[in-house]
């Protein structure tokens, strides 16, 4: 699946020339490995190449993305956003995007993982799952993907 084909090529060049370039490629295999329909994919490059723009103009680099970066680019630029009428600017949609974005960056270790949840209710529920594992045979979502390749 090569969806950045279809961009506007200003959003691809964003996207191409930016500091997400080296990722787009595994961005692109991970909504295959999801199942995403076409149009999500698209919408979801759209975003990640707004993004870019926007850490272009910021000079961000990748390994500086987290939560907090998101929510300022989200809440601060998107509603006065001047960019090229081809960057997304739905706010559920950039959110959803980034969502998976950081989820990628992650997986790459480029950045680091949030903490674990943790107190007596994370305790119960880590037992609860071990138990589900090891007596009931669960297998986990990971598992499964690892199981399939």
């Amino acid at each position: 699946m090569d969806s950045t084909c279809s961009l506007h090529p200003m959003a691809k060049a964003w996207l191409l020339d930016g500091p997400l370039s080296p990722y787009v490629e595994r961005f692109e295999a991970l909504m295959e490995r999801g199942r995403y329909a076409e149009g999500t994919v698209s919408t979801d490059l759209r975003a990640l190449a707004h993004f870019a723009h926007w850490m272009t103009r910021c000079r961000l680099s990748a390994d500086q993305i987290d939560e907090s970066l998101v929510e300022l680019f989200l809440d601060s630029h998107v509603p006065r956003c001047d960019c090229h009428a081809t960057a997304l600017r739905s706010h559920d949609d950039l959110r959803a995007s980034l969502a998976h974005l950081l989820a990628l960056l992650r997986e790459q270790h480029v950045i680091v993982e949030l903490p674990g949840p943790s107190g007596p209710i994370a305790e119960e529920l880590h037992r609860y799952n071990v138990h589900m594992r090891d007596a009931r045979g669960l297998v986990s979502a990971r598992a499964k993907v690892a199981w399939r390749s």
